[in-house]
């Protein structure tokens, strides 16, 4: 059975700050201070190619939880790629032509979307040079291995969508936009192969995260930290809240962590 401490961590609004589009300095140094006293992996819906001003400190981690759970990594190995049905990607894009919503299907490498805008252009922002492509419409590739999407349109829009598409699960990000994921794939799930293949005791698994798909995340692991700055969900599911991003949360959260483990594990 593995000893080590593990870490899961989200990447929106727990590690990087969407509103200042920076990770604070805090941060940085909470990673460089525990990252060979604990076991940290990156647990985010973002795929390797959007991964921004953190790609420098990816060495920190021991692996990546990437795509909401469809995605693994760990030393350099791929413990997990799923992909969507093809049929669910045809009935997906029927769903956003039929709502308006700008569809962005990902794979690991790269993101093909069917408008390049100002706001596309945000939402991207921090992508690896030649990662995004712009299909010209709905014009997407059916042969690729799509394994998530970003939707970008008024949540009413999404929500609609989201009942004209069965097979697929829709986790709104709030008012705009949200996930279309494989229908019951998680965080969880992918948090649950790394556990797997590494035998860390279920005693010795935290989770830090701020967003409604940190839910399943949390529900994993035996100690789960939400930011000051989470969604009303995810501080009621969490065993503990820290402090806001801009007030140093992160930094906090390992505060917490430390005194767990010195108590517990």
């Amino acid at each position: 059975m593995n000893n080590k401490v593990a870490i899961f961590i989200d990447f929106d609004g727990t590690l990087y700050d969407n509103h200042t589009r920076t990770i604070p300095e805090s941060t940085i140094e909470t990673l460089k201070k525990y990252h060979e006293k604990y076991d940290l992996f990156l647990s985010t819906g973002r795929t390797k190619f959007i991964l921004g001003p953190l790609s420098k400190y990816l060495s920190l981690f021991k692996g990546m939880v990437l795509m909401n759970g469809g995605y693994v990594v760990y030393d350099g190995e791929i413990l997990r790629s799923d992909e969507f049905e093809k049929e669910d990607v045809t009935s997906l894009i029927k769903g956003c032509i039929e709502e308006d919503i700008i569809l962005a299907l990902t794979t690991p490498d790269a993101c093909y979307i069917n408008l390049t805008s100002d706001l596309t252009n945000r939402v991207l922002d921090g992508s690896d040079e030649g990662a995004i492509h712009d299909v010209n419409g709905y014009n997407y590739d059916l042969s690729l291995p799509f394994g998530m999407a970003w939707l970008l349109g008024e949540k009413e829009n999404v929500v609609r969508m989201a009942n004209k598409t069965p097979g697929i699960d829709v986790v709104p990000w709030g008012h705009y936009g949200g996930d279309a994921l494989i229908k019951n794939h998680s965080k969880a799930d992918g948090i649950k192969t790394v556990l797997e293949h590494l035998k860390y005791k279920p005693e010795n698994t935290f989770a830090i995260g701020n967003g409604d798909n940190d839910l399943e995340m949390f529900s994993v692991v035996k100690y789960s930290i939400a930011m000051g700055n989470s969604t009303e969900k995810a501080l009621k599911q969490a065993t503990y809240i820290t402090d806001d991003i801009s007030k140093d949360g992160f930094m906090k959260a390992f505060d917490y962590i430390d005194k767990v483990v010195k108590e517990n594990c």
